[in-house]
């Protein structure tokens, strides 16, 4: 029961407690993988980046599932903590015209 009027006004489907009875709080994980260049492919840069190490870092940010579209509960007010997915470092050597030329 979330113990909101706009649930209680909206759906008819109720569930109930009776007393001396445990509630369990459920936790659901969900795996993302996300594989970026995965076969380690060579691609160009900007023609005119100068050679040197690039530093790229992946990341999350925060998500406030209270601001998400297609959301069907005003009750969520959590927000999601971001997080560091990986740091890179990306070479330049040469350009596109050394290939060309």
């Amino acid at each position: 029961m979330s113990g909101s009027l706009d649930s209680y006004t909206k759906y008819k489907y109720r569930e109930y407690v009776a007393g001396n009875q445990k509630v369990y709080e459920i936790t659901e994980t969900t795996k993302v993988e996300i594989v970026v260049n995965g076969g380690n492919n060579k691609f160009y840069t900007h023609p005119k980046m100068p050679d040197g190490e690039y530093y790229i870092r992946v990341w999350l940010d925060n998500i406030n599932l209270g601001k998400m579209s297609g959301v069907d509960c005003k009750a969520i007010n959590d927000t999601l903590k971001g997080v560091v997915l990986d740091n890179i470092i990306v070479t330049v050597k040469g350009s596109i015209y050394d290939d060309i030329s």
